[in-house]
């Protein structure tokens, strides 16, 4: 009787055990947390992207470091005239963000940080803080339409 007992116990144990178990687990990928990308870029000429003006005639490069939540990011932003360390597109940007989600397809994101001119050192006249606010519609799974 113990061994029809024990026997049970086992058998159903051991079934309850493959149930809880995926029966693939190289197809189950876990969500991941967070992202983080780090692009660098090298210009012709230094372009103020928000408003569309030419900075400098000088080759620029740049480095932007995005950390991206599901609800909220970090944005850190350098741009180096490499020719003339003293114009205006020498300065970093680095904002905090949240998004709040309209819909499935409309996200507005205000971000707030601050700025820093870096004509001659790194926090000159002209550096503030600023608050960004941007507006995205998701047309497709492949094509949001974005404005900052």
């Amino acid at each position: 009787m113990k061994i029809i007992a024990i026997s049970l116990v086992v058998v159903f144990g051991a079934s309850r055990l493959a149930e809880a178990i995926p029966a693939d687990s190289s197809t189950h990928k876990p969500a991941k947390a967070s992202i983080l990308r780090i692009a660098t870029r090298v210009h012709s000429m230094g372009l103020f992207s928000y408003g569309g003006r030419l900075v400098s005639g000088s080759p620029v490069m740049d480095i932007n470091l995005n950390y991206i939540r599901k609800t909220w990011g970090f944005q850190l932003f350098k741009a180096v005239d490499i020719r003339d360390g003293r114009t205006p597109i020498n300065f970093t940007l680095a904002v905090v963000n949240k998004n709040f989600h309209l819909g499935k397809r409309v996200t507005v994101t205000p971000s707030v940080g601050f700025l820093l001119e870096q004509y001659e050192s790194i926090a000159d006249h002209g550096s503030d803080a600023v608050v960004i606010l941007t507006t995205a519609f998701n047309v497709s799974t492949h094509l949001t339409l974005e404005h900052s």
